[in-house]
């Protein structure tokens, strides 16, 4: 069983725009297949009962406001929730790209399990991984050349050397 980490538990369900237009979407497409029931439904109650019709309009009308009520705000909240899966895993993408920009190669993206957007994750993670490594080579070949830049005694060599070691120290983070 796994142990959840709350301290990188994200605290704020709307994030991005894609969130908004989703569950706008999805509200008004509710909204209006809840409104063509409704005129249906008076329709068909007006032809059914012509004698009571003003009695059955204003029960329709008052049982259609609660339900639509009940139903757009049960949409709302599931159409979050939904959303949720994706706009979660964009905001920790979002991020991990973020500190990557400033040079810490380090990162990893976790997603919660059902998230979607996994394989972009581990894609992710993967150029991760692998600039991680050839930064690493890199140091290790700067290092050599610090080595043999000593060894030869050369000062314009060892110049060229510490230029290259402040570059790569200022870009990355180690």
């Amino acid at each position: 069983m796994q142990t959840q980490d709350t301290t990188h538990r994200r605290r704020i369900y709307y994030v991005h725009e894609y969130q908004r237009s989703f569950i706008s979407h999805f509200c008004l497409a509710t909204f209006g297949a809840m409104v063509a029931t409704s005129l249906v439904l008076l329709i068909l109650f007006s032809l059914v009962d012509r004698l009571g019709w003003q009695t059955s309009l204003q029960l329709l009308i008052g049982v259609n406001c609660v339900v639509l009520f009940a139903l757009l705000l049960l949409t709302a909240v599931l159409a979050l929730r939904i959303s949720h899966r994706v706009g979660g895993p964009l905001y920790r993408l979002e991020r991990v790209m973020g500190e990557m920009a400033q040079g810490r190669l380090d990162q990893n993206i976790r997603l919660r399990e059902g998230d979607q957007l996994q394989s972009l994750a581990q894609a992710v993670n993967q150029v991760c991984q692998a600039l991680s490594r050839s930064l690493q080579e890199v140091k290790n070949q700067v290092a050599d050349l610090k080595d043999a830049a000593s060894r030869e005694g050369s000062p314009r060599l060892q110049e060229k050397v510490a230029e290259l070691e402040t570059l790569l120290k200022r870009r990355f983070v180690f």
